[in-house]
């Protein structure tokens, strides 16, 4: 007769086999068969079971379902290989009543709450550590807080922070090491390779775009390789968009145009409309904030400077002065005035003409 059970004297047994070397050593018949399971006390076709897989040299946990055996961890007898299956999820119990598990790893299920890839519930103060991940020497790199907080490179680490989309593989990067963002840019460099610097790179005019919520109207600071603009439009982001106006331009051989795009000088300024008298249109408008002012007093003016260039106190070129013409504060008139050259504040008036021309 076959001993389907053998008890050694060295308390050893062995169950389907005579060739026993450690405390319990299970054999079947066929592979897969060799297998150690745990019943349900009111289901003999429910359970788990531990078996081993001999025609792929694996070992099997998982469950008992009406008879039949599911894998949900499988391990290489030949290699460290542990694989998970993709129809289970792990729980780890942390033993606080109020946080039902610290760590949670669940598939793309939709059903129940297994929608998530990683749940960790531990905590929930600014102090309270969730996840800490570490590099090789045991140092936390980076740290998840209970309050939600996440902070990167905690302990002067400077690892890359990286995100891509469909179109960039850096669809914004903070550089670790020189404290630099980028915006489509790996690489976000500064003017003079030291400063914190914000890097926006495109092939077609990279922007920065201020919207007031709900309005459809929006602002644009761009770059298109010859000049900085501010650019305004009205219901943006679309083909449909309307009343585009270019603001301010600041060109790269630092010519500075206003309603135009190309300015030919220094300070170039075009308007839509015909200059008139009337109106402000094409007009450069000086004068106080708050109009409180008295007979005699300036309103503001252009001053031309040396010309050397240097802008010492009291020794400025030349001014032309707007100032309050008696004590109606709608009566201006102007005077064209020279400077002292003697180092003195002293301003000699070379013409005036009043509110009556």
């Amino acid at each position: 007769s076959t001993r389907a059970i053998r008890i050694k004297s060295d308390s050893n047994v062995g169950i389907g086999t005579t060739t026993i070397g450690d405390r319990l050593v299970v054999q079947g018949t066929s592979s897969a068969t060799a297998s150690i399971v745990i019943q349900d006390p009111t289901a003999n076709d429910y359970g788990s079971h531990f078996s081993y897989d001999d025609a792929n040299s694996k070992v099997i946990i998982g469950g008992l379902t009406n008879g039949t055996k599911n894998a949900a961890i499988t391990i290489s007898r030949d290699s460290n290989d542990i694989t998970i299956i993709d129809s289970v999820s792990i729980d780890i119990a942390d033993g606080v009543a109020d946080n039902a598990y610290a760590m949670t790893i669940r598939n793309n299920e939709t059903t129940d709450d297994r929608s998530y890839g990683l749940q960790i519930k531990a905590g929930s103060t600014s102090v309270d550590r969730v996840l800490d991940l570490k590099d090789h020497a045991g140092t936390n790199m980076h740290t998840f807080y209970g309050n939600g907080a996440i902070v990167f490179n905690e302990n002067g680490h400077n690892a890359d922070f990286r995100v891509e989309s469909n179109n960039h593989s850096a669809t914004l990067f903070v550089d670790g090491g020189t404290d630099g963002v980028g915006i489509n840019s790996s690489s976000p460099i500064s003017y003079a390779n030291g400063q914190a610097v914000l890097f926006i790179e495109d092939t077609t005019n990279p922007a920065i775009a201020i919207s007031d919520t709900g309005q459809s109207k929006d602002y644009f600071i761009t770059a298109n390789g010859s000049a900085l603009r501010f650019i305004y439009a009205d219901g943006s982001n679309s083909s449909s968009a309307s009343n585009v106006t270019n603001i301010l331009s600041l060109d790269n051989g630092g010519n500075v145009g206003i309603g135009t795009n190309s300015p030919s000088s220094n300070l170039a300024i075009e308007t839509s409309s015909i200059a008139s008298l009337s109106s402000y249109a094409g007009h450069i408008v000086i004068g106080p904030s708050t109009r409180s002012s008295s007979s005699g007093d300036y309103s503001g003016g252009i001053l031309f400077d040396q010309a050397n260039g240097v802008q010492a106190s009291g020794t400025k070129g030349a001014s032309i002065l707007g100032f309050q013409d008696g004590s109606d504060v709608n009566s201006m008139g102007i005077t064209f005035n020279v400077h002292g050259t003697d180092g003195s504040a002293n301003r000699f008036e070379a013409m005036r003409i009043d509110s009556s021309g």
